[in-house]
């Protein structure tokens, strides 16, 4: 597991908190990341220390993911993704920031 870089920290703690005022969602703490759960469904994952794959990666869930949806991902996603989507399970992103110093 990569070390979550500063920008996903960051990131990541944003999101926490638009993730947390949704009904019936709860986080978990495992492995240096943020699991999300909404019953006991796990839907998403954020860095907080450790990240799957690169420094920049989080993983949602997308189920059922319809086939035009699908699509679209594959498409308009594919510079995010870490991997091809497929129609039920978690997904693997890896966000692209910006340099600051510029």
């Amino acid at each position: 597991m990569a070390h979550a870089s500063e920008e996903m920290k960051e990131w990541s703690a944003l999101l926490k908190q638009e993730l947390e005022k949704l009904p019936k969602v709860i986080a978990k703490p495992m492995f240096g990341m943020l699991c999300y759960y909404r019953g006991a469904k796990v839907f998403g994952a954020l860095p907080v220390t450790r990240s799957i794959g690169s420094a920049n990666s989080f993983m949602f869930k997308i189920k059922p993911m319809p086939p035009n949806l699908l699509d679209r991902a594959e498409k308009g996603l594919a510079h995010l993704r870490e991997r091809k989507f497929e129609s039920s399970e978690m997904v693997h992103f890896r966000a692209q920031f910006r340099d600051r110093s510029a």
